[in-house]
């Protein structure tokens, strides 16, 4: 198990990261996900021990090793650069953090063998690293991180530098072998899609704090902050007034629209709020009775391919943007009506 505990680490006067507390399981793919300079890749290189923090611990399975080099600590990264020596052949650099570990020579050569086929990568290994593809010199710095045989293995944007379909299959790849191996693992990346396909739980940072752990599920479907609502999926944010309070939800006025929504933050009768609400929980031409339906006009239709982006501005000049995949059905310039349902649409206390 990791545990970090109030965590916080400065470079002068810029925090990169701030009374950060985590957990995370034995086994469990882990992913920290947030824009640039949100503080998860200086996160990731204190647990690694490349840097070390003013504030806070770092323990595995209950040794403090908040000051250890790393060297010391049970863990091993693969960094976005990859860091491959391309002077060495891929058996060489596979072998290098073992030589390091003072592993006898057979049992290195015997797991040289295994990560390779691990990585698909069988009859690489007198290969140098120019030889390779991007994809292979990545299945190369994963085969070389897990020989070192960590209880945590570290990942910053290893995918970054791939193009889509290529970063895809990796992806996959990685989240079947971390199933088979049983590998605990922490994943950084700025990319959302990757974080949800392939975590257990992740954690989503913004401006060198934690805004809210959870499963992929729990973040997209109940985001506790206006920040993961609009970081995670495609969401509309609006500004607004309350102007009454119902139990659970509230009633808030947004230009010439009176939106009913569920509050996350309990607000109060004429407080200033702000609303989100996922793009695909709208509603085009579908009958109900809902409180939130309104005339509008499409402006914009973005194809996708699984689905499509109608864009629609109401007559007030409330733009909204819903996912749907009846995209044909609707042209520019046509009448609808767009309609959701008030418990899908989240208010939050301005900040």
């Amino acid at each position: 198990m990791l545990e970090i505990v109030d965590l916080t680490k400065r470079y002068g006067d810029v925090i990169g990261c701030a009374d950060v507390s985590l957990t995370i399981e034995d086994g469990e793919l882990f992913s920290i996900v947030g824009p640039s300079g949100s503080g998860k890749s200086t996160l990731l290189r204190c647990i690694g021990g490349l840097e070390v923090p003013q504030k806070g611990q770092i323990v595995i399975d209950g040794e403090d090793i908040t000051e250890s080099k790393p060297y010391q600590r049970d863990t091993s990264m693969v960094f976005q650069d990859l860091a491959l020596f391309p002077h060495m052949t891929v058996r060489e650099n596979i072998d290098y953090g073992m030589k390091r570990q003072e592993v006898a020579k057979d049992v290195r050569n015997e797991r040289i063998s295994e990560n390779l086929s691990l990585v698909s990568l069988d009859g690489y290994a007198d290969r140098k690293i120019s030889q390779l593809s991007g994809g292979e010199q990545q299945r190369v710095a994963l085969a070389r991180s897990l020989a070192v045989q960590p209880t945590i293995l570290l990942l910053d944007e290893p995918l970054a530098s791939l193009d889509q379909q290529l970063r895809v299959v990796l992806q996959n790849e990685l989240y079947e072998l971390q199933r088979r191996l049983g590998q605990t693992m922490v994943y950084v990346t700025h990319d959302q899609n990757v974080a949800l396909s392939i975590s257990d739980r992740v954690a989503v940072m913004n401006d060198a704090h934690v805004e809210q752990v959870g499963t992929p599920r729990e973040l997209y479907q109940d985001p506790q902050t206006l920040f993961v609502a609009s970081f995670i999926g495609d969401s509309n944010i609006f500004d607004g007034t309350v102007t009454a309070v119902d139990g659970h939800q509230a009633k808030v006025n947004s230009g010439e629209h009176d939106i009913w929504g569920q509050q996350i933050d309990e607000v109060n009768d004429s407080q200033s709020v702000r609303m989100a609400i996922k793009s695909e929980r709208l509603r085009l031409n579908e009958g109900g009775n809902h409180r939130n339906e309104f005339d509008g006009t499409v402006d914009r239709v973005e194809y996708r391919g699984n689905n499509s982006k109608v864009r629609v501005e109401t007559e007030s000049g409330l733009k909204l943007e819903v996912v749907t995949e009846d995209a044909s059905l609707y042209d520019i310039d046509e009448d609808v009506v767009v309609s959701w349902a008030e418990d899908d649409c989240r208010i939050y206390a301005s900040e």
